[in-house]
């Protein structure tokens, strides 16, 4: 047992290691290269840090597979767990490797979205890890997901604003088209502008270069065809419905399952003629972005317990039901 923890030690001060050493990763920085000496190199480190992290999964796959000793059942369980969740990691992390190793055939983008879902791929992994491991060795926690938890909600948070535009925008003909892509250009151009914008996915980050290309080129055009710019408009529409999606991320899943959970039972605890107890606010915000009825109820300073507590109800079965194709999905999938 002694040995085995020790190895355990070891493994983690690795994962540590490997988690700052892509937490540094800025991808904004690649995405203009060229097919070069630079472009290489970043295709090379991706492809060590993807490599030590299968490296990592494998050993602790090896510990956990046959651990010493005769632990009691529940502490077999667990650490059985530890080599079934780096098994599967391995398999993820393959899969990264394969499109990063493959010749670049010109379209240094695609590449480029490689790396960024290994970046993300190694992130989610190795936290997944560290969770296993802390519950079989009963560990304080190293790699946290808060930071990632973060990001994602406030994604969230930029990506409601493009949507919201849209549904707000009703139908648009000639004569609005051009007011309208002007606030279109101008909340892609402050996406873009946001630290988060990095952990974006790679093909949403394409599509928000291309469309912000497209409106502006639209927009200094003399005499600019309305048919055209209508166009362009139902592409960005179409975009912003499908961002909705960054509710199928592994960690948004979770947050939202529990923070669904805390609201049932501080509601139930409430006059049901009450406003919402201001204490259970700040979770309520948390959840912006998830669902249009329940950011309606959020416009208002203390929504209705009752009104608060009916959309929760609903909204529980929902996103139980995101989590099964959420758990066997690739970690850049939303």
């Amino acid at each position: 047992m002694e040995i085995l923890q020790t190895g355990v030690v070891a493994i983690r001060a690795t994962m540590l290691a490997l988690s700052e050493a892509v937490r540094q990763l800025d991808i904004r920085e690649y995405e203009a290269l060229e097919p070069g000496p630079a472009l290489d190199e970043f295709s090379r480190r991706m492809r060590t840090l993807l490599g030590q992290t299968i490296a990592v999964a494998a050993e602790l796959q090896s510990l956990y597979e046959s651990p010493a000793g005769a632990p009691a059942p529940a502490e077999e369980s667990a650490r059985h767990k530890v080599a079934d969740v780096a098994f599967m990691a391995i398999v993820e992390l393959r899969q990264r490797l394969s499109p990063i190793e493959a010749p670049l055939t010109g379209d240094t983008w695609e590449r480029v979205c490689a790396c960024a879902a290994a970046i993300r791929c190694i992130t989610m992994t190795l936290a997944a890890l560290d969770t296993a491991l802390c519950a079989a060795e009963r560990l304080p926690r190293v790699i946290e997901l808060g930071a990632e938890l973060e990001t994602s909600l406030k994604i969230r948070h930029l990506y409601r604003k493009l949507w919201r535009l849209v549904d707000s925008a009703g139908e648009v003909g000639p004569a609005e088209v051009r007011a309208k892509l002007r606030s279109a250009g101008t909340l892609l151009a402050m996406v873009v502008g946001r630290n988060e914008y990095p952990r974006l996915r790679g093909n949403d980050r394409l599509q928000m270069k291309s469309l912000q290309r497209r409106i502006l080129d639209w927009m200094v055009q003399p005499a600019a065809e309305p048919r055209v710019g209508i166009r362009i408009w139902e592409d960005f529409a179409g975009f912003a419905r499908m961002l909705r999606q960054i509710s199928l991320r592994q960690e948004l899943v979770q947050h939202d399952q529990e923070a669904l959970r805390q609201l049932e039972r501080g509601l139930r605890a409430s006059p049901p003629n009450s406003g919402t107890p201001p204490e259970l606010l700040p979770l309520l915000r948390r959840l912006e972005g998830l669902d249009d009825e329940l950011d309606g109820l959020l416009e208002s300073a203390a929504p209705p317990a009752a009104n608060v507590l009916r959309e929760v109800h609903r909204l529980q079965p929902r996103v139980v039901g995101f989590a099964a194709p959420t758990q066997a999905a690739s970690a850049e999938a939303f």
